[in-house]
């Protein structure tokens, strides 16, 4: 499964996080966190493009694109929505993309569970520009580089 879903997950305190799926659950995780203002959909074009190796997670921030807002939004209770998150569909240990406002959320995430972050790239808001377009020669060297490390 290579296409791009859209998922609603509603959380154990009442909150619903929507979030984009796209590839086989039995592929190495990815999880894509976005910035500000930004949501998951800016994954949307690379997401079934890494899906070819990867299984790709990629949620809304509480209160951004489909997800609910949270009733006391702060960077550790956002690591702890996208962690319950991450617990509920099973995902174990997983390799971490942050960009901007999910650079935080995602740090938080990767020392609450040391052992399960294999690898974090964090890119500055700027870079978003600079990504590497699906198909190109560097986004396929990246997916060559994930598929080895699966």
């Amino acid at each position: 499964m290579r296409s791009v879903t859209r998922q609603r997950l509603r959380l154990s305190g009442g909150t619903e996080l929507s979030l984009l799926i796209a590839g086989e659950a039995s592929k190495p995780a990815v999880l894509l966190m976005h910035g500000v203002p930004n949501s998951a959909r800016m994954f949307q074009e690379v997401a079934p493009e890494l899906a070819k190796v990867a299984y790709v997670i990629a949620p809304d921030l509480p209160g951004f694109g489909e997800s609910d807002v949270l009733p006391n939004a702060s960077f550790p209770a956002f690591a702890r929505a996208i962690t319950e998150l991450l617990e509920r569909l099973e995902i174990g240990p997983r390799y971490i993309y942050l960009h901007d406002f999910g650079a935080p959320v995602g740090f938080e995430i990767a020392m609450q569970a040391p052992r399960l972050g294999v690898s974090c790239c964090c890119l500055p808001p700027s870079s978003i520009s600079i990504m590497p377009a699906p198909g190109s020669a560097t986004s396929s060297s990246a997916i060559a580089q994930l598929s080895r490390s699966g």
